[in-house]
């Protein structure tokens, strides 16, 4: 058994963030972090397994430093310094980059560049020495490259250059990683947990016997596009675990919440009213947690914004806390990875009960910080897309915090709906030993139940 793991950063943060300075490359100070550091890259710095990890840069000015050692080509169109438009970021804006980024996680798994998306190579089929490449790859390192036909959401799989097979059966990565790859675990937070979602469509075709874990961390996509692949889970996840923020408040930080699939794919979020009933579906947690965007990512200022001087102790509990359960996770699943020892469990939950009006105050601010910042009353939770009217009084119906009035325009909470199918659970609420024991039997603790079959007409691996 062999496990790969991926750590995806979020927005503007760097592969090394929380561990070097890049204040001064439009990146954060390493100070705005506390022990958990960016909890994404963090772990990454802290697993044992020098062939088999990958850290995934996030969108705008990291990936404008990155882009051309992406591992397929770049299909954004114009060169990133272009993306520079009266002093914004327009790929830290819009995200057109999380599609490379995906990608490119995808191919670091195969151990290749990949050719992007294209029809298969012919001679594939005719070559008897490719042919047996192709299996020692299967043999090697689990990956599929014999796959012409799958396609996923009218996409086709990423194809690989078949002259650099024998480089890849005698790489580090095929000949020390330990055997095929049996599991993939992914972590990731922002848009960076949104591509993690991305990139298990890819690996359900490249690794069809691999099971794919996802750790999300307010899987927030932006003011781009929203794509079906972002809101739906590969049919090889096995395990998904979204935390969420609760005291979100931006415009444009609307979260996906995956579709999950039984017979067929099927939405948490979908109205439960009358006789019905909520539900918990088997390996499938839906989490919400005090703080911001930026706090549940590791971020320890007590207004969620990029000013170290601003750091308190509070406010790192919720990050130290996640970091945590990420970690115990992660273990869980098969990555070799430490288990987060100090703070304890007990003494960061005490923290964030005696901190419980910081952290309801924090909502007075958004990103951005100027006039434009946000509006509503709490985050932004969505299965539908950005243009979704009812995600911006989801988190208050799960919360029970009411007619919250909100910071600027005068709405109040009034969403004509009943709770969603798939019950959440507040992150505080977990028994102390799903932060610290990683014992697969320990799911039971999660009080989860399977789901009749429920079918929403999508399709996909």
């Amino acid at each position: 058994m062999s496990t790969f793991t991926l750590c995806f950063a979020g927005t503007n943060c760097w592969h090394d963030e929380s561990l070097k300075d890049r204040s001064k490359e439009n990146g954060s100070s390493k100070e705005l972090y506390g022990r958990a550091g960016y909890i994404p890259v963090k772990i990454y710095s802290e697993i044992d397994a020098p062939y088999r990890k990958a850290v995934i840069p996030g969108p705008g000015p990291a990936y404008q430093h990155f882009w051309k050692r992406l591992w397929v080509p770049c299909t954004v169109g114009l060169s990133p310094t272009s993306w520079i438009v009266g002093g914004n970021n327009s790929d830290s804006l819009v995200g057109s980059s999380m599609w490379d980024l995906a990608g490119h996680a995808a191919a670091k798994v195969v151990g290749i560049p990949s050719l992007g998306r294209c029809s298969p190579d012919s001679a594939a089929m005719v070559d008897p020495e490719i042919r047996d490449q192709m299996s020692l790859a299967r043999d090697m390192i689990g990956v599929n490259l014999e796959n012409t036909t799958n396609t996923w959401l009218g996409k086709q799989p990423y194809r690989f250059p078949l002259n650099a097979l024998e480089v890849l059966t005698t790489s580090a990565h095929a000949m020390e990683g330990g055997g095929p790859i049996t599991k993939i675990n992914m972590i990731g937070h922002s848009r960076g947990a949104v591509e993690a979602i991305m990139c298990s469509h890819d690996l359900a075709v490249l690794f069809p016997n691999a099971e794919v874990n996802i750790f999300a961390i307010d899987p927030v996509p932006g003011l781009g596009p929203w794509s079906e692949e972002m809101a739906t889970l590969g049919r090889t996840v096995k395990n998904y675990v979204g935390v969420y923020s609760r005291d979100e408040t931006s415009n444009g930080f609307t979260a996906v919440v995956p579709k999950p699939r039984g017979d067929d794919y099927f939405d948490p979020l979908a109205e439960v009213s009358g006789t019905s009933q909520q539900i918990k579906w088997p390996h499938y947690h839906l989490l919400y947690a005090p703080g911001r965007h930026g706090t549940v990512g590791g971020n320890q200022t007590w207004d969620g914004n990029a000013e170290p001087k601003n750091v308190r102790t509070e406010t790192a509990a919720c990050g130290e806390l996640i970091n945590h359960l990420a970690r115990t996770c992660l273990h869980m699943w098969g990555t070799n990875v430490p288990l987060a020892q100090q703070p304890s469990v007990g003494s960061l939950k005490s923290t964030l009960l005696t901190a419980a009006p910081t952290y309801r105050s924090i909502r007075n601010f958004r990103y951005p910080t100027g006039s434009i910042g946000g509006y509503l009353a709490e985050h932004g939770i969505s299965s539908k897309g950005n243009a979704d009217p009812t995600a911006w009084w989801y988190l208050e119906d799960v919360t029970g915090h009411k007619r919250w009035e909100p910071l600027l325009g005068g709405k109040v909470n009034d969403r004509p709906r009943g709770p969603g199918l798939i019950a959440w659970t507040y992150l505080l609420d977990l028994p102390d030993q799903i932060f610290t024991t990683p014992n697969p039997a320990l799911d039971d603790l999660w009080e989860t139940a399977p789901l009749p079959s429920l079918g929403s007409g999508l399709t996909g691996p």
